[in-house]
């Protein structure tokens, strides 16, 4: 677990999956050492990602940012990313800026991890 300002992020694989849980808040001020530990697992080919922002209170544009421009080189070298257990809050922000159109969310872990796995 790495503790940002108000941002903490929670790593752990199952199998050859990663997930990261982040609690707190994403904004300018959390978002450049998220957006770091995010490259360094987002650099790995083939990578398969679940976000669980269940605990995500709040994100602006800089933290959607962030995701989109991760979340485009992992699926540039092969990878898939998913979310699950996403804020009301926060889902709003994804819808607001359409992008809940071209990523995948599920309501619990289980359905995101038969996605990313083909079951």
């Amino acid at each position: 677990m790495e503790k940002m300002d108000d941002l903490e992020i929670f790593q752990e694989k199952k199998g050859n999956i990663s997930i990261l849980r982040l609690k707190g808040i994403m904004d300018s001020s959390t978002c450049m050492q998220f957006g770091i530990q995010f490259k360094e697992i987002a650099e790995r080919p083939g990578l398969l990602l679940i976000l669980d922002l269940k605990e995500l209170s709040y994100i602006n544009s800089i933290g959607i940012g962030t995701m989109v421009s991760n979340i485009r080189k992992i699926q540039s070298s092969e990878g898939r990313v998913c979310f699950f257990q996403v804020s009301e809050e926060v889902k709003h922000v994804f819808d607001l800026t359409g992008l809940s159109n071209i990523f995948f969310f599920f309501d619990d872990e289980d359905s995101a991890l038969k996605f990313l796995t083909g079951n």
